[in-house]
């Protein structure tokens, strides 16, 4: 399996997780290309950010970055990270789908298949969120 099944595996349970009311795949990299006989580098996307973002129902932002089992994080991948934590967001590793379900159970305080007495999904606020 490589890093870009997972990433996939991950997108497909987003669809279908409750708590998730957008996300995406947040492409980084560099690439070359030649016009009128000249060749051009161009970077694009921020150095670090994670692989998936989104949002919750509720408005808080999310970040995964999705590796291989053993796979380290860059100096930028950590601070990313960190800086997304610090604000109020959710941001983690994950090197499989049971990562995100964890990591956005223990973020929020939400079970995504279970709803409370009333029918209806709660999300808590933010300031119950943070330590």
């Amino acid at each position: 399996m490589k890093e870009s099944d997972i990433q996939r595996q991950i997108l497909a349970y987003l669809k279908y997780d409750r708590r998730v009311a957008l996300y995406w795949r947040q492409n980084t990299g560099a690439t070359t290309f030649s016009k009128g006989g000249k060749e051009y580098f161009v970077r694009f996307g921020t150095p670090g950010i994670s692989d998936i973002l989104g949002v919750l129902h509720g408005g808080r932002f999310f970040a995964i970055e999705v590796k291989m089992p053993k796979r380290r994080l860059t100096e930028s991948q950590t601070n990313f990270i960190n800086n997304v934590n610090r604000a109020g967001g959710i941001a983690f590793v994950a090197t499989c789908v049971e990562d995100v379900q964890e990591h956005l159970c223990k973020g929020t305080g939400i079970d995504p298949w279970q709803d409370d007495d009333t029918g209806v999904l709660q999300f808590p606020s933010l300031e119950d969120n943070h330590d």
